[in-house]
């Protein structure tokens, strides 16, 4: 998880320390027990900061606004079933507000999923910034945009099913958002919806300007960007045990690194550390993991590799033309492709450069759309 400090006076796009809410060890372990409603880690991880992020706004609305009926609505299995992108929304008084909820403090983007922003009951008059501070044990309610203000942003860049919003399009106060809650006509904001745009081929996506640092991986922290993505950050890589199952993604990492280091003579430091994300195609999931650590050399500037691994689990076929790239930029430098189906098959591909030199890994799966992430960059100092 990723702990942060902010200055007394925050900059556009940072949340005002003045709307710091503490919570209670109650409201804590309340948090903890919603999160167990998740079936994999990182839904645990999405629930917990969900929950923590209600317990603060509640009490926030209590000490500065306690007349305000609040509700939280309820949301379809559509909805929940939204992968990446922490949200709630509240019917507060006559209107709705989407709180979108994040761990990282200087964030330049959001992430909001699509049925928030498509679906006429997901819309919001007000979409409010929430930073959670877990480990400091504190809510912070940021800035705010009205709808009609997000419909006026002509560059809404969608991804994998998630919007990314500019939290410098943030700017109103939350002490304004009290006054606009509590005198405001909601017809004065209207609700419309986005045009949905997940039918648009993730290559031809603009070019994404969110940056996962694998940097922090070495501090084991993930930093938003991944987070919303789903990227789960794993233990650092060791040598497979006999008696240990192999169906968790880093206990089948340890078997893919042993089989390249044996087989492909591949080095992976010790310090080097990992993370993944579920992959799917049709009813199948698969595995993509990405590798990064540090090379120094004496006398040489410092450099740092990435190894990507697109790995099925056992039993399940790798499909025949499934691909796997790198690139820098618009260059491709590696790609892999399988010639036939595999059971419990693999594709790997590695590569390296300065520390300010960014990768991005691009998948292709037969007759599908690729899939495209955001660059991996190595900043071991940035959040």
């Amino acid at each position: 998880m990723m702990t942060n400090t902010f200055d007394d006076i925050a900059p556009v796009g940072k949340f005002l320390r003045s709307d710091a809410i503490s919570l209670t060890s109650e409201q804590i372990d309340h948090a903890i027990a919603a999160s167990q409603q998740g079936q994999t880690h990182d839904e645990q991880w999405r629930l917990y900061l969900q929950a923590l992020a209600i317990e603060g706004i509640q009490e926030w609305f209590q000490m500065r606004a306690p007349d305000l009926p609040i509700i939280r609505a309820a949301r379809d299995v559509s909805w929940k079933a939204s992968t990446g992108g922490i949200w709630e929304q509240l019917q507060v008084g006559q209107f709705r507000v989407n709180l979108l909820i994040t761990d990282a403090l200087e964030s330049r983007e959001v992430a909001l999923p699509e049925a928030a922003l498509t679906h006429p009951n997901g819309i919001a008059h007000f979409y409010v910034l929430v930073e959670v501070m877990d480990e400091e044990e504190q809510v912070t309610i940021g800035p705010y945009l009205r709808q009609d203000q997000l419909m006026q942003q002509s560059e809404l860049l969608v991804m994998d099913g998630l919007y990314w919003l500019d939290t410098s399009w943030f700017e109103e106060p939350s002490d304004r958002l009290l006054l606009d809650l509590q005198f405001l006509n909601p017809s004065a904001i209207p609700l419309e919806t986005v045009t949905p745009a997940s039918s648009t081929p993730a290559l031809l996506l603009p070019t994404v300007r969110q940056v996962m640092n694998t940097g922090l991986w070495l501090r084991g922290q993930l930093d938003q960007v991944a987070q919303d993505l789903a990227w789960i950050l794993l233990p650092p890589v060791a040598m497979p045990s006999p008696l240990r199952p192999t169906r968790a993604p880093d206990e089948q990492l340890n078997i893919l690194v042993s089989n390249l280091v044996e087989q492909q003579g591949v080095l992976i430091p010790a310090q080097a550390r990992s993370a993944c994300k579920v992959l799917r195609e049709g009813d199948r999931e698969f595995y993509l993991y990405a590798i990064s650590w540090e090379v120094i050399a004496p006398g040489q500037t410092p450099e740092w590799s990435l190894m990507t691994i697109l790995a099925a689990p056992s039993g399940v076929p790798l499909p025949a033309n499934t691909s796997l790239q790198l690139w820098e930029g618009q260059g491709l430098l590696v790609e892999q492709r399988l010639e036939y189906p595999t059971d419990g098959g693999y594709l790997y591909a590695q590569v390296g450069g300065l520390q300010n030199e960014q990768f991005t890994i691009r998948v292709q799966f037969p007759n599908q759309e690729a899939i495209q992430f955001p660059p991996f960059s190595f900043e071991k100092g940035e959040a």
